[in-house]
């Protein structure tokens, strides 16, 4: 049964996790911020708040998401082997998998990374360092934390969904907005994209323990001390490629450049780039912080830092057609950003060196 904010409360308070002096004391917050799934904050002074999700449809999908989130959190908080991550994502307060509900504390005095940017139009470099390394602890970390908690057969290991897009979605267009069908349609067109995609889903790994959906909106950066990131939504979790992550950052950065660029079919390109709010140029400091310090933390992943770059570079190619996708969910037409997204996954995927070198100097 999905819980209203009302019921909600008489959840926690059933739970002990509420004190009823709270309540009665009129301190009490429930605020719902609800998305994809049905979310909740629960501010309870003087105890730390709560955030509170639980899923909107009742489908084995929607549920095995969040208890693949919930397995991760619960792993960091128990086994000695998470401790390294603990700081870095949304401490666990508990799961009920009856309800499909999932409660970690409320991260106070935060923005996301995305909504930060679009602020300040600014890449800091020691952000940009924090990630890298909180990427990198995590790749080490989690999977042996997950181990010893006995919760690392739970993850399938899955292909992403986007390296088989093409040869998949041409049945279920009728399904689509008319946007994503008329980009699954362009990508049939050029056979390159369907090689090269299928390239990266021939040389998938799975060796590490990946995020899934890495963007700056999962991001959480303190406002009072720019120094705490934590990375949140980890419903996408699995055993995979930690090229795949990586990659996601890398296509972040492309990705916010061309968002930045004027929304208009005129211009060549010298005028869009000289006309972008994040100039390329201005985000390569953050590019190159972001990469070292991933690379300092990282495991060893069998792979030389050449090799690495080189496919998590094609990765975020790849990666730039989900964004692509996800941005016409609801389009009635293929957009100009949209098309500029295309246009240059394509050429990261069939230059990938020409693209580490000219787009994001490493």
């Amino acid at each position: 049964m999905r819980l209203s904010a009302n019921g909600l409360v008489h959840y926690l308070l059933d739970r002990r996790i509420l004190d009823p002096a709270v309540v009665t004391g009129g301190t009490l917050q429930v605020i719902e911020r609800s998305r994809r799934n049905r979310n909740y904050l629960v501010r309870r002074p003087p105890l730390p708040g709560l955030f509170v999700k639980q899923v909107q449809q009742w489908v084995p999908q929607a549920a095995a998401s969040l208890q693949r989130e919930a397995s991760c959190y619960w792993a960091i908080a128990s086994q000695p082997a998470g401790e390294p991550l603990r700081g870095l994502v949304p401490q666990f307060e508990g799961h009920d998998p009856a309800r499909q509900l999932l409660i970690t504390r409320l991260i106070e005095d935060s923005e996301n990374l995305g909504d930060q940017l679009r602020r300040t139009f600014h890449y800091p470099v020691g952000t940009a360092k924090l990630l890298g390394r909180l990427l990198g602890t995590c790749h080490r970390h989690l999977l042996p934390a997950l181990q010893a908690a006995g919760q690392a057969a739970a993850f399938p290991g899955e292909v992403p969904w986007i390296l088989q897009l093409p040869q998949q979605a041409a049945q279920g267009l009728s399904s689509m907005s008319a946007g994503n069908a008329e980009l699954v349609r362009l990508l049939g067109q050029y056979p390159d994209f369907q090689t090269r995609l299928q390239q990266l889903a021939g040389g998938w790994r799975r060796d590490t323990m990946i995020h899934g959906d890495l963007k700056w909106d999962n991001l959480l950066v303190g406002q009072a001390d720019h120094q705490v990131l934590r990375l949140v939504d980890w419903e996408l979790a699995d055993s995979g490629d930690p090229c795949w992550d990586v990659g996601a950052v890398l296509q972040g950065f492309l990705a916010s450049w061309l968002a930045s660029m004027p929304d208009t079919a005129n211009g060549g390109a010298e005028y869009l780039m000289a006309s972008a709010r994040h100039p390329l140029d201005a985000m390569l400091p953050a590019v190159r912080a972001f990469w070292a310090a991933y690379r300092d933390h990282a495991p060893d992943h069998g792979l030389d830092g050449a090799a690495l770059l080189a496919r998590s570079v094609a990765c975020a190619g790849a990666r730039m057609i989900q964004t692509a996708y996800e941005y016409l969910q609801y389009s009635g037409q293929i957009s100009t950003h949209a098309l500029r997204l295309l246009q240059l996954s394509l050429n990261v995927l069939t230059r990938p060196a020409d693209a580490q070198r000219d787009l994001l100097g490493l």
